[in-house]
């Protein structure tokens, strides 16, 4: 039997490329996290962040997420409505958007995930009906590593005059985090 808050099975979708690129770099990835002390356990300081952006956002869900070997909610927010399913603190490589963050040079706002046939076809957007995303990459400051993502998602989609505030708003959330998530951890 599975708990509420196990993720929600998901089939792989992620591009080949991609997916290359995440299983490579996860050894050096989770190096970097264990630096900064960025475990794979929830913290309350960041499932408070996440739950401001998400409030801020008007979303569904909003997450601090680290990115090692799976997609590891340590701030997690989740709307009080009840149609909105339940999701558990990880998820494959291959679900969601976030892990396409490891291989932009730039962050990522969607105002309806149906317009790109890339992010259409995610599995999230039939199994939890994700319609808009918004992520910052939060980068090794040294060399630019993308160590895991600010971001929300929400079951409408939005205008699409509207990316730019949507980008510009998990931004701000993932600067104000960045000296709370990358100093590094006492030794």
């Amino acid at each position: 039997m599975t708990s509420p808050l196990d993720p929600i099975p998901l089939p792989p979708r992620l591009r080949a490329e991609d997916r290359q690129v995440a299983a490579d770099r996860a050894d050096i990835r989770e190096g970097r996290l264990a630096h900064f002390g960025l475990t794979s356990a929830s913290r309350p300081d960041l499932d408070e962040a996440a739950a401001a952006l998400g409030r801020a956002a008007g979303a569904a869900y909003a997450m601090v997420n680290r990115i090692g070997y799976q997609q590891t909610f340590i701030g997690l927010y989740r709307a009080d409505r009840p149609d909105l399913p339940l999701v558990g603190r990880t998820m494959h490589l291959d679900e969601g958007y976030c892990p396409a963050l490891l291989t932009r040079t730039k962050d990522l706002a969607l105002h309806d995930v149906y317009v790109a046939a890339r992010f259409r076809s995610n599995p999230v957007v039939d199994q939890i009906g994700i319609r808009a995303y918004a992520g910052a990459r939060i980068t090794d400051p040294t060399d630019g590593l993308v160590l895991g993502t600010v971001c929300f998602v929400d079951t409408d989609a939005r205008h699409e005059a509207d990316e730019d505030a949507m980008a510009s708003l998990v931004k701000e959330y993932r600067d104000a985090l960045i000296p709370l998530l990358l100093s590094p951890s006492p030794r």
